[in-house]
């Protein structure tokens, strides 16, 4: 990794822990030069304002939950549903840290970036659909149409994971996002 990639990471970073210290709407550019003994002209030759810098670490954090994710779709040694438990409980695992207070902040203050989590959250769901066809197949899933599961799942999400529920119910994005699995994938498996 180069200087220059090393240090836009850095700030990138140092961005991401104030903003889940403080709310990412409350984090500014003269916060993070602070704290990283920087000026604020050098982040700027990276990122052109707070809404990028979080943005990068949306896209980083994505791609972190990928990494975990695509390996489980393709473990033939996993079945349907130890595969559909795995990817929720790696993703759940993935955005403990985030809480109600982000998500509220992202909510209020990053409206387009928000709708860009909910838009890349839902291609990723995507992929479940293949695998509730499988176990349709092979009839450990409830025959269900497979799109009217990823929608009921999706709709769930977002609503679960919004900040006023998340504040209602005490939960933890985390929390929220298992709490969803367990009515939706556990009630569509059959049981023997």
């Amino acid at each position: 990794m180069t200087e220059a990639n090393q240090l836009k990471d850095t700030i990138m970073q140092v961005y991401f822990d104030l903003g889940m210290n403080h709310g990412f709407d409350s984090v500014s550019m003269d916060q993070i030069a602070k704290e990283m003994s920087i000026s604020k002209k050098t982040i700027y030759q990276y990122y052109r304002n707070k809404e990028a810098i979080l943005e990068a670490c949306i896209d980083f954090k994505f791609k972190e939950i990928d990494d975990k994710i695509e390996p489980i779709f393709r473990d033939d040694r996993l079945d349907v549903l130890q595969k559909l438990d795995k990817l929720t409980s790696n993703v759940a695992e993935s955005l403990k840290v985030i809480s109600n207070m982000q998500t509220s902040s992202l909510q209020r203050s990053f409206p387009a970036l928000w709708k860009k989590i909910n838009d890349e959250r839902k291609k990723r769901i995507q992929g479940y659909a293949n695998l509730l066809r499988e176990g349709i197949e092979r009839g450990v899933i409830k025959p269900i149409d497979p799109a009217v599961v990823i929608e009921l799942y999706n709709a769930s999400l977002l609503t679960a994971t919004s900040a006023s529920f998340l504040y209602q119910y005490d939960l933890t994005w985390s929390q929220a996002v298992e709490v969803v699995k367990q009515i939706i994938f556990d009630g569509i498996k059959l049981h023997k």
